[in-house]
């Protein structure tokens, strides 16, 4: 699986907007109406929330991939945030998330999800992919970047 199956440019954040891990979540939960139309964002924010209980989806780098599946979709699909500030996300090297991409897969999936899960951190392992991704101008300056960016 490639990122590019996950994420559409409609669903780029370039400047996210929170300052805490909640806000950020509340604000890429929105963001999936764009290819959602009818979707729940209160139900979204609370699958992430829940998913964090069980422990920091920042996996360090600057990266967090938040996730969870819910009813109604056929494929997992994604949004992508950037914050170039940076926003306390409880990560486990302990520094400040800029990228945050969250997934949501179909209830029943299990493969897919990992397999997305994984297309994710292959592609932002990459320390020159991240650093055109702060740097990126604009929305498909940095839309680009990630599609590029991918294996």
């Amino acid at each position: 699986m490639q990122i590019s199956h996950l994420i559409s440019e409609s669903c780029v954040v370039p400047n996210l907007v929170g300052e805490n891990k909640k806000e950020v979540l509340l604000s890429l939960s929105a963001v999936f109406l764009n290819v959602m139309p009818n979707a729940d964002v209160q139900h979204i924010l609370e699958l992430f929330l829940e998913r964090e209980k069980l422990g920091t989806t920042g996996i360090g780098n600057g990266i967090a991939i938040p996730h969870g599946r819910i009813k109604g979709l056929k494929n997992p699909i994604a949004v992508f945030g950037r914050s170039v500030a940076g926003v306390p996300f409880e990560a486990n090297d302990g520094k400040p998330v800029h990228i945050v991409v969250a997934l949501l897969s179909p209830a029943s999936s299990g493969r897919p999800h990992l397999q997305a899960l994984s297309a994710i951190s292959q592609t932002l392992n990459n320390s020159f992919l991240r650093e055109k991704i702060l740097q990126a101008k604009d929305k498909k300056t940095l839309y680009n970047a990630v599609i590029k960016g991918e294996k």
